[in-house]
C-alpha cells in the first residue's frame, strides 16, 4: 500500500495562496455560503458539547446532534441550521434553533448520555441513537442504549407507551452489563438497524462484542431479526476478544454491514484489527462474504502489533464497500485509512493495489490522525473526514480526497488534503466527526473551541467549496 505524506511547507504555501485572493478550489471554505464559510456557536453556555453526527436535509438545512454537559450530568442537544447557515429559530422546543433534551420534561436525567448516530425519516421525523448510565441494580453502573425520537421541527419528543426513549439491549443479560449503540440506519420500510457493542452475559467485562438489532417502525423489536430482534457476534481472534462495531451500512437487497475492529492475536502480537461482518435480512451471518460472514483485515506493519479500526462504512453504486478509519504506524503516529472491498468481501486490488490506501497528515506531532465519517461522489472519489495533529496539544479538523483508484486527488485542497479551524485564531482543538454532502457543498462538523481563552468545546461546522456530484439524494446516511 502507498503512503501519502505532507509536510508543514505544504500547509504554509496553502495559506498563502489562500490568503493572496487566488480562484478558490475544491476543499477552501466556502466563503459564498457565510462570511468565511466557517462557524462556531454553544449550545449551552459555559458547558462542552460534543457534535457526533449531522444530516443535510432537502431543503438544505442542516440538522446537528451530539451530547452536552448541563449542570450535574449530560443531555442530548440538537441545533438546525438554515441553509444561509444562521440558526433556524423554528426549530427546537423553544423555538431557539437549539436545545438540550432537558428542555423536556419528560425526559429521565442521566449522568451521561451520549447522541452518537442521528438519521432522518423520509416523513421528516428525527431519529437519535446513542446511549447512556445508569444507576442499576446494586448502585451498579449500567450502561444501557436508547433511542429517541423527534417531530420534524424538534419541537415534541415523542413518547414509546409511556417512556421518552426506547433501551436498547443487545445482551441478553439486561442488569449489569454496558450496551453501546453507535450507529443507526434505516431501511426503505421504515425499520430502524443499530449497531454497537455489548458485554455478552457471564463473559469478562472487558470482552465486548458487535451488538444489531432491528426495530420495526413503531420502535418495537422485530421479531423476524435475529433472536427477538437483536444479533450478537463475536470474532473472539485473540487478547481479552474485545470487539466493537462502530457504524452501520444497508445494501439496497436489504444486507446489513457493520464495520468496527476485533481485537486479533498473530505472531506479530495483539492489536486491533478493523473488522467486517454482513448479515443477510433475518440477522444470519451472509456466508457468501469474507469468512462465514466475518473478515478481518491485516496487519499493517507486519513486524510488530497496530491498531486499525474502520469508524464509517458506506456502500457505493456498485455495491463495494467503502471504509475509513485509522490506521497505527509507530506510538502516537496513526493516519488516515480508507479501504473498500467487493461485494464478496475480498480487498479490491484495483484500489491502491490491495485495498487499502493511508493518508497521512503529519502537520506535528503526535501525528495522530483520524478518518471518522466519510462520502461518497458519483466519479468514485472518496472525501474522507476527521482529525489530524496540529501540536501537541491540540487538533485541527481534516479532510482528504482519494481517487476511485486510491490515490491522492492532488486537486483537493493542497497535495489532496485540507486542514482547518471551526473558528479563526482557534488554539484549541477542532476535531471534525461528520460529513455530508448537500446542496452547493460538502459540510464538515465536529467539535471545536473559539479561542477567546476559554477552551470551551462547542459545536463547530464548514462548508467546503466542491466540484463534484455524489451518490443518493444528499443523504449523509
Amino acid at each position: 500500500m502507498s503512503i501519502q505524506r505532507m509536510h508543514a511547507v505544504a500547509w504554509v504555501l496553502a495559506c498563502v495562496l489562500y490568503g493572496s485572493g487566488a480562484a478558490a478550489v475544491d476543499g477552501d471554505y466556502d466563503t459564498g455560503w457565510i462570511p468565511g464559510g466557517r462557524e462556531i456557536f454553544p449550545q449551552v453556555a459555559g458547558y462542552d458539547a460534543r457534535l457526533r453526527d449531522m444530516a443535510v436535509q432537502g431543503d438544505a438545512k442542516v440538522v446537528l446532534a451530539g451530547d452536552c454537559d448541563v449542570p450535574q450530568a449530560e443531555s442530548l442537544c440538537m441545533a438546525r441550521l438554515r441553509a444561509d447557515g444562521a440558526l433556524d429559530l423554528s426549530f427546537g422546543p423553544n423555538q431557539t434553533g437549539r436545545f438540550t433534551f432537558e428542555d423536556f420534561p419528560s425526559y429521565p436525567p442521566f449522568g451521561t448520555l451520549g447522541s452518537h448516530g442521528l438519521a432522518i425519516q423520509p416523513d421528516g421525523r428525527l431519529v437519535m441513537a446513542g446511549f447512556g448510565e445508569f444507576n442499576g441494580a446494586n448502585n451498579m453502573t449500567v450502561i444501557v442504549g436508547t433511542l429517541a425520537r423527534l417531530s420534524p421541527d424538534g419541537a415534541t419528543l415523542e413518547l414509546d407507551g409511556s417512556s421518552s426513549y426506547t433501551p436498547i439491549y443487545f445482551s441478553d443479560d439486561e442488569d449489569d452489563l454496558g450496551n453501546w449503540v453507535e450507529g443507526i440506519a434505516l431501511q426503505p420500510d421504515g425499520k430502524i438497524v443499530l449497531a454497537g457493542a455489548a458485554n455478552r452475559a457471564g463473559s469478562d467485562p472487558t470482552n465486548r462484542d458487535f451488538g444489531i438489532m432491528r426495530l420495526n417502525a413503531d420502535r418495537s423489536a422485530d421479531s423476524s431479526f435475529g433472536t427477538n430482534g437483536v444479533r450478537l457476534l463475536a470474532f473472539d481472534q485473540g487478547g481479552n476478544n474485545d470487539d466493537y462495531g462502530e457504524a452501520v451500512a444497508l445494501q439496497p437487497d436489504g444486507k446489513i454491514v457493520v464495520v468496527g475492529y476485533a481485537t486479533v492475536t498473530t505472531g506479530a502480537g495483539t492489536a486491533k484489527n478493523v473488522a467486517v461482518a454482513r448479515l443477510n435480512a433475518d440477522g444470519s451471518f451472509d456466508n457468501a462474504f469474507g469468512n462465514a460472514g466475518r473478515l478481518w483485515f491485516p496487519g499493517y506493519v507486519f513486524s510488530t502489533a497496530q491498531d486499525a479500526i474502520g469508524y464509517a462504512v458506506k456502500i457505493d453504486s456498485r455495491g463495494r464497500i467503502v471504509i475509513a478509519g485509522t490506521a497505527q504506524f509507530s506510538g502516537a503516529d496513526h493516519d488516515f485509512l480508507v479501504a473498500r472491498l467487493l461485494p464478496d468481501g475480498t480487498l479490491d486490488p484495483d484500489f491502491d493495489a490491495d485495498g487499502i490506501a493511508i493518508v497521512a497528515f503529519d502537520e506535528a506531532d503526535p501525528k495522530t490522525d483520524a478518518a471518522y465519517d466519510l462520502v461518497l461522489a458519483g466519479d468514485g472519489t472518496i472525501l474522507l473526514v476527521g482529525s489530524a495533529s496540529r501540536s501537541s496539544t491540540a487538533d485541527s479538523f481534516a479532510a482528504a480526497r482519494v481517487f476511485e483508484n486510491g490515490s491522492v486527488d492532488t486537486t483537493f485542497g493542497t497535495f489532496g488534503r485540507r486542514v482547518g479551524t471551526f473558528a479563526p485564531g482557534s488554539g484549541f482543538t477542532d476535531v471534525g466527526t461528520a460529513a455530508a454532502a448537500g446542496p452547493g457543498g460538502i459540510y464538515v462538523a465536529g467539535r471545536g473551541a473559539s479561542g477567546s481563552g476559554s477552551g470551551m468545546m462547542d459545536f463547530g461546522i464548514a462548508r467546503l467549496v466542491i466540484d463534484h456530484i455524489f451518490d443518493g439524494d444528499f443523504d449523509p446516511l
